[in-house]
């Protein structure tokens, strides 16, 4: 009995949020002190732990934002404790694999599993019979798509409350974001200047946009639980607010867009159903005459965010460029494309090598030419398909991380842009699927003929 007491005990402790919350905060410290390689062991061994407990999100979570935010890759010398952290996590995932999916009679594939097979299969042939075609990278990428519909999967079959555990997660790596932020200006040597120039263009290895991102879904999240928490919501609208101001100063323009639509939307909501308006009212106040003060006192400050902006003007970073190229590829290898890896530099992209349209259309079009678009419509067709059921307004969580997504993806976002940004699409999906699936049980539980006791 104390056995089981202790193991419940030790359960707990990996199903504490607060557990996460330090697991993360020695990610930043380790990163910091540029020895993100060895966190990423300690981070691997969190994971087959939260394995072990069946505490399935918890061990999802940390790939999103260890892999690519917390890590440089610079030192080949540290690629064996990567490779030693695939191996724990791997084990981890087999132990939960074989303690839970033979003994469950009622796991479902979910609505995606034939998309999915569309999607890789596209992805697999795209430049077969190119110059370009590379085997490697094309298993790879279908490799890739499969571990996205992993996620998928265990989160359609094993996580309950999944919009409220991923919320949490978002606005933990909100701030997490913030304090790599904070600390890559401060190390700059010159805190304002760096902040006004954008001199900051990577967290980790990954490129700021696709922080401003993971921010708009911090910003979403805020939002969400402002909804179920209408006791504190002014609280959670604030957090929204200071998150806007961080996506404002990441310098994505489209991202910065999204996210002011959604922070003036979001305000609007959560005051008119809002339990608390004096409150708000209040702090609006408040908050208007600081805006005033500040701007006053601040002035040139603030004129030189502005600037930075108009400097950057509506150019499209040498996307034109790049969309000019990628078309081309296309019209020279129209049925099949050249696949995701070129043999000639890649205009405009950080890696060279690698076919990154930046449109989702033209990402289809080049890397796998019309047979591979067409294959891969299906997997969105279905996607939509399954966002858009009757959901209640309060779920549209789900469906408001989709459309954010495919509109800084322009268009939508394939798996060959970004996986991890993918692989959250399919979190997103897999809430709109368990939404409605409850929401179909709950209607058919009512619809059911009750029995006349009379009759008996």
């Amino acid at each position: 009995m104390m056995e089981k007491s202790k193991t419940k005990s030790v359960e707990n402790v990996f199903n504490s949020i607060y557990t996460f919350m330090f697991i993360v905060l020695l990610g930043v410290v380790f990163w910091a002190l540029n020895i993100g390689h060895i966190f990423t062991i300690i981070c691997a061994l969190y994971c087959f732990f939260c394995f072990l407990f069946n505490v399935l999100h918890f061990a999802l979570f940390p790939p999103l934002i260890i892999a690519f935010f917390l890590n440089s890759f610079t030192d080949s010398s540290q690629y064996f404790f990567y490779g030693i952290s695939i191996v724990i996590f791997l084990i981890g995932a087999f132990v939960f694999i074989k303690n839970n999916i033979r003994k469950n009679n009622n796991l479902t594939k979910g609505k995606m599993f034939i998309p999915f097979i569309f999607l890789s299969s596209a992805l697999f042939i795209g430049g077969i019979f190119s110059e370009h075609f590379n085997i490697i990278a094309s298993l790879s990428m279908f490799c890739l798509c499969w571990i996205a519909y992993l996620f998928y999967f265990f989160m359609l079959n094993f996580v309950e409350n999944l919009k409220d555990k991923l919320s949490y997660f978002f606005i933990i790596v909100g701030v997490q974001i913030f304090a790599q932020l904070i600390l890559l200006h401060i190390s700059s040597g010159n805190f304002w200047n760096s902040i006004l120039s954008k001199t900051i263009i990577e967290i980790g290895v990954q490129n700021v946009n696709v922080a401003a991102v993971y921010i708009l879904f911090s910003m979403l999240s805020v939002f969400y639980l402002a909804t179920k928490n209408k006791n504190y919501d002014y609280l959670f609208c604030l957090s929204a607010v200071g998150f806007f101001i961080i996506n404002f100063v990441l310098y994505s323009r489209i991202c910065t867009l999204v996210s002011l639509i959604l922070l003036i939307s979001g305000l609007i909501y959560i005051f008119v159903k809002s339990q608390n308006k004096k409150i708000f009212l209040i702090i609006l106040s408040c908050f208007l005459s600081l805006a005033i003060i500040t701007l006053v006192l601040f002035f040139n400050v603030i004129m030189d965010f502005a600037k930075t902006y108009i400097s950057m003007g509506v150019s499209l970073n040498g996307r034109s460029q790049l969309w000019s190229w990628c078309f081309k590829k296309f019209l020279q290898n129209p049925i099949f494309g050249i696949g995701i890896i070129s043999k000639e530099p890649v205009p405009a992209v950080s890696f060279p090598i690698f076919v990154l349209a930046h449109n989702t259309v033209l990402q289809y079009l080049t890397s796998t030419g019309i047979i591979g678009a067409m294959l891969a419509s299906v997997f969105y067709i279905f996607k939509y398909k399954t966002i858009f059921q009757k959901n209640k307004l309060h779920d549209f969580y789900g469906i408001i991380g989709i459309i954010m997504i495919a509109i800084v993806g322009i268009v939508d976002q394939s798996p060959t842009m970004d996986i991890f940004i993918f692989i959250i699409c399919c979190l997103f999906i897999s809430i709109c699927e368990k939404t409605s699936t409850i929401e179909k049980n709950a209607t058919d539980s009512k619809n059911e003929p009750v029995a006349d006791e009379n009759k008996q």
